[in-house]
């Protein structure tokens, strides 16, 4: 088998949060999250991919659990962190985040697929998906 080169396009697409460029390769995906300062992504989690999120600009807190935080949250408790530019972040499929902009912010985001299959469980835009509702009542009272 012999290997190649390939192109593409990227498309934006403007957000509640900010902005959003993303692209598609054979074997990776990848964002540009323009975030502006007090905005916040969804709480949410990927039940396929995995994901390294970089700072490039500003400062972001991050909300996230392991995936073990649904079934025994006393023993895998949410956790804030903070990262400032040039600090990443690898969150795997099924561990629940949210990312807040403390300051306008740029972070790409790449991921090991293009399965956009992800669980919005908590959002500040009303796009959360109502099926999950017993997720964010867990997360809501061991936050």
């Amino acid at each position: 088998m012999s290997k190649a080169i390939w192109g593409g396009l990227s498309n934006k697409h403007i957000k509640p949060w900010g902005s959003e460029v993303s692209w598609t390769a054979p074997n990776a995906y990848g964002k540009i999250l323009t975030i502006e300062a007090g905005k916040r992504l969804s709480f949410k989690m990927n039940k396929v991919k995995t994901e390294t999120l970089f700072v490039v600009q500003g400062r972001v807190s991050v909300d996230c659990a392991d995936q073990g935080f649904f079934e025994d949250p006393s023993n895998h408790p949410m956790r804030k962190m903070t990262l400032t530019q040039g600090e990443c972040l690898n969150v795997q499929s099924e561990c629940p985040y949210r990312i807040t902009a403390e300051v306008d912010s740029i972070i790409f985001e790449i991921g090991d697929t293009k399965n956009h299959n992800v669980i919005r469980i908590i959002d500040d835009y009303g796009r959360e998906d109502k099926s999950f509702a017993s997720l964010a009542e867990i997360i809501i009272e061991n936050s």
